[in-house]
């Protein structure tokens, strides 16, 4: 909650590219949940690891830092009209 609002509810105000990974195994955060916030960015990529819990970073940190390190190499620039993209990592 951030000032009494769940942050899904504000990420269809954001205007850059923002970057999700996310558990496949998470209890209580499922990717179907993270969907929710993904399917209201105007542009976004998730990605979803395998054999991951909680914290995907430390559990599978060669492949999230890829993934980061692409993400932000990637120098995409806000465009309103991009589709998401969805990837399994």
């Amino acid at each position: 909650m951030y000032r009494g609002e769940h942050i899904s509810d504000l990420a269809g105000d954001l205007r850059m590219s923002v970057l999700l990974t996310w558990s496949r195994e998470k209890r209580g955060a499922t990717p179907t949940g993270a969907l929710a916030f993904y399917g209201r960015l105007s542009d976004g990529e998730m990605h979803v690891f395998a054999n991951a819990g909680h914290h995907v970073m430390t559990e599978r940190p060669e492949r999230w830092s890829s993934v980061v390190t692409e993400f932000l190499l990637s120098a995409r620039q806000p465009d309103l009209r991009s589709r998401n993209t969805l990837q399994r990592a």
